[in-house]
């Protein structure tokens, strides 16, 4: 009876370890579940964070694009800015120009009228 007992106490034994073994498995597949809710909640943030991020992204493009343009419309304005002062001052050096030239031909003319007057006075004093 000492081996039937024997053998009965290793049989409890062993029906102990696999019911601790079952409730070891039991919650190990538990925590899996619970690791597997976490993780379909981190990647429906990941998705919610993509989503986002793609906004943000045709958000930028939007905004860099509308820059461009007024970059594009800036220079232009510049561009035809700078060629109308460059008119205006090619036409500033022109008058220079002819106003210096001007000013050569009436000194030249007064030298003339003045040699002029000269010998018109010279020719009156000899008839006088």
């Amino acid at each position: 009876m000492t081996d039937d007992r024997a053998t009965l106490t290793a049989i409890l034994q062993r029906l102990d370890a696999l019911d601790r073994l079952e409730a070891g498995q039991s919650k190990l597949l538990g925590r899996m579940d619970q690791l597997e809710g976490r993780m379909d909640r981190l990647e429906e943030g990941q998705n919610r964070f993509r989503r986002d991020l793609d906004s943000v992204r045709v958000d930028v493009m939007d905004r860099i694009d509308r820059l461009k343009e007024q970059f594009t419309q800036v220079r232009d304005e510049s561009l035809v800015n700078f060629a109308f002062i460059a008119k205006i001052d090619r036409r500033q050096e022109n008058t220079h120009e002819e106003h210096r030239l001007t000013m050569d031909i009436v000194n030249t003319m007064m030298g003339m009228l003045r040699r002029h007057a000269g010998r018109l006075e010279a020719i009156e004093d000899k008839h006088h």
